[in-house]
This record gives structure tokens, sequence and C-alpha cells, in this order.
């Protein structure tokens, strides 16, 4: 049982082979109950009760293992992919107040864009997960349902988010251009009033050494 743990520990399930597994141990657990109990082979009765009692419990074990896996890894993946997005989507729906906001925004917009296909493939691979304990018949725990609810919203408000502020940005963009032109002028006086306290210690300092050299 810990061998089959351990076989799909990596975070990226494979599910075509985790499925493949579960068949494999139903397929043998139904194979040691058909094992009669008892066979005459020519004039002897074998019992075969504790042939079975051993070889029974490893695919029962290895099936019960997977059942416990699977919502596991679903749930990390959920919490990834949840993770992941949220990480984004306050960005990409905020409203920008100052100049570095609106490019920080901007270029999460774009990664966001690109991101896209991979969240959905991501989210699809839960769901995947979630039809495979249901055809199963495990029971897929309210988390779980929970979290693809979480998922699919947030994956809408984002896509949402993305048109909404690609639709804005030439205005956003026009408003920030005007701003930093406003501040331009205020910037290169700051810098003029900064270069003249800067230079008013060296002239000081030259006319009082002009002074000694003179005397």
């Amino acid at each position: 049982a810990e061998d089959v743990r351990e076989q799909f520990k990596d975070g990226n399930l494979n599910l075509e082979e985790f499925a493949k597994s579960v068949e494999s141990f139903k397929s043998q657990a139904a194979h040691f109950e058909t094992i009669p109990s008892s066979a005459a082979v020519g004039s002897l009765l074998v019992d075969s009760r504790v042939y079975k009692q051993r070889l029974l419990p490893s695919p029962i074990q290895c099936l019960t293992v997977l059942q416990l896996l699977l919502p596991e890894r679903m749930g990390e993946a959920s919490k990834s992919l949840l993770d992941d997005i949220g990480l984004v989507l306050p960005v990409v729906t905020g409203i920008p107040a100052t100049v570095e906001q609106f490019v920080n925004k901007k270029q999460v917009v774009a990664d966001s864009q690109l991101q896209l296909d991979k969240f959905h493939a991501r989210k699809d691979k839960i769901s995947e997960m979630a039809t495979l304990m249901t055809a199963q018949k495990w029971t897929v725990d309210d988390a779980r349902q929970n979290d693809i609810v979480m998922i699919d919203s947030n994956l809408t408000m984002l896509e949402n988010g993305i048109e909404l502020a690609q639709s804005k940005e030439e205005e956003e963009s026009r408003k920030f251009a005007k701003e930093i032109a406003e501040e331009v002028p205020k910037l290169r006086k700051r810098l003029t009033e900064l270069r003249e306290q800067l230079d008013k210690p060296k002239l000081a300092s030259l006319d009082s050494g002009d002074r000694k050299s003179v005397v």
C-alpha cells in the first residue's frame, strides 16, 4: 500500500495511470473473491481460506490508499490554483491610484492573459479528479466541491477583469500620461533647487579659500 502512495506522490498526478491502477486492484480483488474456500483435487479436499486471507487484503488496502489519496491531491491542486489566481485577481480588478500601480497592473493583466489557458487546464484536471471519484462511487466531500465552485467563480472574475482592464487601458494611459506631464516641471524645479543648495556650500568654500590665499 505504501508503494502505491509513493507511486502517486508527485503533485502533477497522472490521472490515466491512476485510473488504470484503480481498475487493476479492483480486478485483483474480484478475482480473489472468486477463489472457492475449498476445492477437491483428486481425492483430497484443499482448504484455500488461508490462501485467500493472505492475498485479498493487499488489493483492497491499495484501493483504500488510492481512495484516500485522490481527494488529497485534488485539495492540493485546488489550493495551488486558487492561490495563484488570488495573487493576480486584486491587481487585475483594482483601480490604480498612482503611475506605479498603473504600470504594475498593465504588466499583471498581460501576464494573466497569457496564463489563462494554463489556469483552465489546471481547473479541468481538478474536475477530472472529481469525475473519477464519482465514477468509482467515492464521495466528493463538500470542501472539494466548494473548491471547484470557487475556482470557476474566480476564473470568471479574472477573465472579466482582464477584458475590462484592456478596454480601459487607453483611458488610464491618457490619465496617467497627463499626470506624468504635470509632474515633470515640478520634478525639474526640485532638481534645480537641489543643485542650487548643493552649489552654495561649494561657492562659499571657494570664496573663503580665495580670501585666505590673498591674505
